[in-house]
Parts: structure tokens; sequence; C-alpha cells
């Protein structure tokens, strides 16, 4: 097996569409607070899930679905706390995939009311509160278990503080909770370009002619990511909450889905106008080089670099290689919400598995804004 300090060229790309797969976790929807029958209102409720886009996840044939959110209505108390009050009933609430709205009514003990809403959680290795008694605020933690990889999660960006506070002492007030749920999660993708070095110090890609291609013309078996450094809690807004950092390694699945083979004359993935870094096509890619789709991890809540990466690739003969992703003086790569990290390796030779073959020490760091007019709602 051959090993390859490398340094290689990190992208990062906001990206906006969804990929999810979850499995759902029981909740209370028990009062938390005064146990004694109280005057009950209807509240209306509608939610922009615009950024929820109808899509099978990579990793299952799982759409979006009304199933995989979940609103939690935090009532105020003589002190002026939200604490946790009910989890509201999905069972009265619709959702409209052709306009992407959630909508529906429920009933709440009348009051003032905070809310906080996610599509997402529900998945075995996130961990969240039993929620009763629990007070609202910045340090309610969403935790992850790096024994296994995660799925796509949406929640609010904001903070605690600038929640909508809801009067809902009255039936029939037009009062009704409102929200916009945004992607949360980072991404690390990895892109291998067939290339040759120029005496400058830049890279000219060459397509394979021979029908070969950068991983030798052979299926990839195992393709994994090793990290180090990984955040491992966040708020309910989306806020870096980790103490101690963990180690994640995860194999990905689905390979001849998270795998794109190219067949264009020049790879457009990572320039400046590119914008579909969830429905990349085999035209966008240099013909015979690969895009992976890769792992998603918590962010961090600013671009300061902070994780470690290698990977491990088998092919289905037997071909192994191992990978030390270098980047920068401390090689760290950053993790930021709702971005790709794309790390771009070029491989310099026959296949990423020759044993004659170099791999690219350059680094190219860019950070890509993909907002265009009029899309606004799809990209925040």
């Amino acid at each position: 097996m051959k090993t390859a300090k490398t340094l290689v060229a990190a992208i990062f790309i906001c990206f906006g569409f969804v990929l999810i797969s979850c499995h759902k976790e029981e909740t209370s929807e028990v009062s938390s607070q005064n146990p004694q029958q109280e005057n009950v209102t209807t509240i209306k409720i509608k939610l922009d899930v615009s950024n929820i886009i109808k899509q099978a996840q990579r990793s299952s044939t799982a759409n979006t679905t009304k199933d995989l959110f979940d609103i939690y209505a935090f009532r105020q108390n003589e002190n002026g706390d939200f604490i946790y009050e009910k989890t509201i009933n999905l069972e009265n609430l619709t959702y409209f995939e052709e306009v992407f709205n959630l909508t529906g009514t429920d009933n709440v003990p009348v009051g003032y009311y905070k809310f906080l809403t996610t599509y997402g959680l529900q998945q075995n290795c996130i961990s969240i509160p039993s929620w009763s008694n629990e007070v609202l605020s910045d340090n309610l933690s969403i935790n992850y278990e790096t024994s296994s990889s995660l799925s796509e999660v949406f929640l609010e960006n904001s903070n605690v503080n600038e929640l909508k506070t809801y009067d809902f002492f009255t039936d029939n007030n037009d009062n009704v909770v409102q929200t916009t749920l945004k992607r949360t999660l980072s991404r690390v993708d990895v892109i291998f370009i067939r290339a040759d070095r120029n005496d400058d110090g830049t890279y000219t890609e060459v397509a394979y002619t021979n029908g070969s291609d950068v991983f030798g013309g052979n299926d990839i078996n195992i393709f994994q990511m090793n990290f180090s450094k990984v955040n491992t809690s966040m708020n309910f807004l989306g806020r870096n909450l980790t103490t101690e950092a963990a180690s994640l390694s995860t194999n990905l699945e689905n390979l001849e889905k998270n795998i794109i083979i190219g067949n264009g004359n020049q790879t457009i993935v990572g320039t400046e106008d590119y914008k579909k870094y969830d429905d990349i096509e085999q035209q966008d890619i240099l013909t015979r080089s690969a895009y992976t789709y890769g792992a998603y991890l918590f962010p961090n809540n600013n671009s300061d670099p902070s994780i470690k990466l290698s990977l491990y690739l088998k092919s289905e003969n037997g071909d192994e290689r191992a990978i030390d992703i270098l980047n920068g003086e401390d090689n760290l790569l950053p993790v930021e919400r709702n971005k790709v990290t794309l790390v771009k390796i070029y491989v310099l030779g026959k296949s990423i598995f020759s044993t004659t073959t170099d791999i690219a020490i350059s680094v190219d760091i860019e950070d890509i804004t993909i907002e265009d007019e009029g899309d606004a709602d799809l990209w925040n």
C-alpha cells in the first residue's frame, strides 16, 4: 500500500439542495408547566421550507417528508424564562411539496411563546434533550456520536434572543408561527483530476483517451474518510458548542452514485460561476477524472481551518492507496455552515493507484458565493 503525504487544493463552496436519510425519535409532548387544566387556544403554523428541496438522498431513497420536521414550543413563565411546553403535533400539519410550505394548526395553553424548528435530527448518531422543564437558551445542544456518519440537517439561523415572541392569548388570532429553515452542516468532497505539472507550478488537465480513468479503470470498493478534530456539539440554531473534538472514520456509501466519472472537455466544478454542488453532472468534470460526494460534519462558527483529513481507497481488484491531506501550515481544513470544502487532488500519472504516480502539491483556497439575484431563498 502506497502512502502519499500531499498538499491539496481546497475550495469552499456554498451549496443548496437537500440530501437526507434519518430515523425518527420519540419526543415528549407533555406540558412542562402547570399540570392543572388551563385555557387552550388554537395556533396557526406556516413554515417556509423552500431551502429543503425534494430530492432523493444519495445514501438512501428517502425524500423530503413532514415526519423529519420537529417544532418545539416554549412558553414564558412568571420569571420571564421560556420553558418547554410541547412538541407540535405533525399530524395536524400538511407538507405542500410544490410550494415548499408546512402548514396547519395545533392547540396550546394560552401565553407568550417562542418556537424552535428543525429538520433531519432523527438520526441514530444524534442525541437531543429530553425537553421536560428545559429552558430555552443558546446552550441547548444537539450532540453527534461519531461512530456513524451524518445526513443533512436544517435549522434556523439566528439566536434565542432574536427568535420572535408570539402572543397566544385568544382563539382565532392572526399571529401565525412562521420561520425559514436553512442548511446547517458542512460537507467535505474530493475531486481527482488527471493533470501534468507545468514548469511554472501550474497544472494542465489531461483527458484519458485509452478508456482508463483516475482509478485505473476499476470500480472503488472502499472510499474511507478519516477525520480528526471533528465538532460534536452545536445548538439548535447551528452554533458550534464543541468543547472536546473527536475523530471520525467513515466509509462512503452508494459509491456508484457518490462517485461521478467525468466525460467533459474540462473541469468546471470549482470555478467561480459553478453552483450545482448537489447535482454534479459528468459533463462538468474532465473526461475520466472523478468527483466524490463526501461526509457531512458539524460546522465551525467561522472560517478558521480546524480539522484534519486522510483518505484510504481500495479498488475492486485490491489496489490500495492512503493519502494524507496536507493544507496550510497546520495541515487543517475549514468546515463552514452551508458550505462544501472541496479537496482537489491532481493525479500526475497513470492512475491514483499506480506506484509511479505522484500527487500534486498545491494550495488554492477560494471562498465562492453562489447566490444569484432571484435565488436568495434557495441559497441562504
